[in-house]
Protein backbone atom coordinates (compact mmCIF):
# COMPACT_ATOMS: atom_id res chain seq x y z
CA UNK A 1 0.00 0.00 0.00
CA UNK A 2 1.31 3.46 -0.85
CA UNK A 3 1.51 6.39 1.53
CA UNK A 4 -1.33 8.90 1.33
CA UNK A 5 -0.74 11.14 -1.66
CA UNK A 6 2.21 9.09 -2.93
CA UNK A 7 2.23 8.05 -6.57
CA UNK A 8 3.00 4.40 -7.31
CA UNK A 9 5.83 4.08 -9.80
CA UNK A 10 5.49 0.94 -11.92
CA UNK A 11 8.60 0.08 -13.91
CA UNK A 12 8.80 -2.52 -16.67
CA UNK A 13 12.03 -4.53 -16.91
CA UNK A 14 12.63 -7.23 -19.52
CA UNK A 15 14.83 -10.26 -18.95
CA UNK A 16 16.39 -11.32 -22.25
CA UNK A 17 18.83 -13.98 -23.40
CA UNK A 18 19.20 -17.01 -25.58
CA UNK A 19 17.75 -20.46 -25.05
CA UNK A 20 18.83 -22.01 -21.75
CA UNK A 21 20.34 -18.87 -20.19
CA UNK A 22 18.08 -18.92 -17.11
CA UNK A 23 15.44 -16.26 -17.76
CA UNK A 24 12.57 -18.33 -16.33
CA UNK A 25 14.68 -19.38 -13.33
CA UNK A 26 15.63 -15.77 -12.61
CA UNK A 27 12.07 -14.44 -12.79
CA UNK A 28 10.81 -17.30 -10.59
CA UNK A 29 13.62 -16.75 -8.07
CA UNK A 30 13.24 -13.00 -7.56
CA UNK A 31 9.49 -12.52 -7.97
CA UNK A 32 7.47 -11.90 -4.82
CA UNK A 33 4.39 -13.38 -6.48
CA UNK A 34 3.99 -16.77 -8.04
CA UNK A 35 5.41 -16.09 -11.47
CA UNK A 36 3.41 -16.57 -14.62
CA UNK A 37 5.32 -18.71 -17.08
CA UNK A 38 4.46 -20.31 -20.38
CA UNK A 39 6.67 -23.35 -20.72
CA UNK A 40 5.98 -26.25 -23.02
CA UNK A 41 7.76 -29.52 -23.70
CA UNK A 42 10.60 -29.14 -26.18
CA UNK A 43 9.77 -30.57 -29.60
CA UNK A 44 11.86 -31.39 -32.64
CA UNK A 45 11.88 -27.69 -33.57
CA UNK A 46 14.81 -27.23 -31.18
CA UNK A 47 18.00 -29.26 -31.46
CA UNK A 48 18.21 -31.60 -28.46
CA UNK A 49 21.99 -31.40 -28.48
CA UNK A 50 22.03 -27.79 -27.25
CA UNK A 51 20.81 -28.69 -23.73
CA UNK A 52 20.14 -32.44 -23.47
CA UNK A 53 18.74 -32.27 -19.91
CA UNK A 54 16.36 -29.37 -20.65
CA UNK A 55 12.83 -30.66 -21.25
CA UNK A 56 10.79 -27.43 -21.42
CA UNK A 57 11.09 -24.06 -23.14
CA UNK A 58 9.35 -20.68 -22.77
CA UNK A 59 6.95 -20.09 -25.65
CA UNK A 60 5.48 -16.68 -24.76
CA UNK A 61 6.76 -14.93 -21.63
CA UNK A 62 7.56 -15.13 -17.95
CA UNK A 63 6.07 -12.51 -15.62
CA UNK A 64 6.97 -11.54 -12.07
CA UNK A 65 6.89 -8.60 -9.67
CA UNK A 66 9.28 -7.05 -7.16
CA UNK A 67 8.14 -4.31 -4.76
CA UNK A 68 11.12 -2.14 -3.88
CA UNK A 69 9.31 0.18 -1.46
CA UNK A 70 5.87 1.70 -0.85
CA UNK A 71 6.12 3.66 -4.08
CA UNK A 72 8.14 1.52 -6.50
CA UNK A 73 7.21 -1.76 -8.17
CA UNK A 74 9.23 -3.57 -10.83
CA UNK A 75 7.36 -5.74 -13.30
CA UNK A 76 9.59 -8.40 -14.86
CA UNK A 77 8.92 -9.77 -18.33
CA UNK A 78 11.07 -12.71 -19.43
CA UNK A 79 11.33 -13.13 -23.18
CA UNK A 80 11.36 -16.47 -24.98
CA UNK A 81 14.88 -17.49 -26.00
CA UNK A 82 14.32 -19.39 -29.22
CA UNK A 83 14.79 -17.58 -32.52
CA UNK A 84 11.33 -18.64 -33.73
CA UNK A 85 9.73 -16.57 -30.94
CA UNK A 86 11.90 -13.48 -31.51
CA UNK A 87 8.92 -11.61 -33.01
CA UNK A 88 7.52 -11.34 -29.46
CA UNK A 89 10.52 -9.32 -28.30
CA UNK A 90 9.31 -6.09 -29.96
CA UNK A 91 6.01 -6.33 -28.12
CA UNK A 92 7.62 -7.18 -24.79
CA UNK A 93 10.24 -4.42 -25.13
CA UNK A 94 7.60 -1.74 -25.71
CA UNK A 95 7.46 0.57 -22.69
CA UNK A 96 10.46 -0.89 -20.87
CA UNK A 97 12.81 1.23 -18.84
CA UNK A 98 15.57 -1.37 -18.52
CA UNK A 99 16.74 -4.85 -19.32
CA UNK A 100 18.64 -7.70 -17.74
CA UNK A 101 20.65 -9.62 -20.35
CA UNK A 102 21.56 -13.21 -19.50
CA UNK A 103 24.23 -15.05 -21.48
Amino acid sequence: MTRAGAQLSATKIVVVGGHGTGRTTMVRSVSEIRSLHTEETITGALPAVSFPAKTATTVALDFGRITLDDETVLYLFGTPGQERFRFLWDRLLNGTIGAVVLV
